[in-house]
């Protein structure tokens, strides 16, 4: 089983700083979708989410241990992540 997380990073977090929390806010051997605002006032809480707050998020991140899928989205832009490599060692 796995789980989505709604997050709420500070709004002057870099890409670095995004990346990060992306690799390690999930739980290894699980998957994993983290949905990234940086303004609590327009976050999302719990699916479905309106139309207004997933235009606002600033990023997402999907994490799939099982058939290696992994991908960041900062601001529609794709960042490579390795491929649940940071989490494959951890794995139960």
């Amino acid at each position: 089983m796995g789980s989505t997380k709604f997050v709420v990073i500070p709004v002057t977090s870099t890409d670095e700083s995004i990346r990060k929390v992306a690799s390690t806010a999930c739980v290894s051997g699980l998957w994993c979708k983290l949905l990234i605002w940086d303004d609590k006032a327009k976050a999302g809480t719990s699916l479905p989410m309106t139309d207004a707050q997933v235009e606002s998020m600033r990023a997402s991140y999907v994490h799939n241990p099982f058939n290696g899928h992994e991908r960041l989205i900062i601001n529609d832009q794709d960042f490579p992540m390795g491929e649940c490599s940071h989490l494959e060692s951890n794995k139960p």
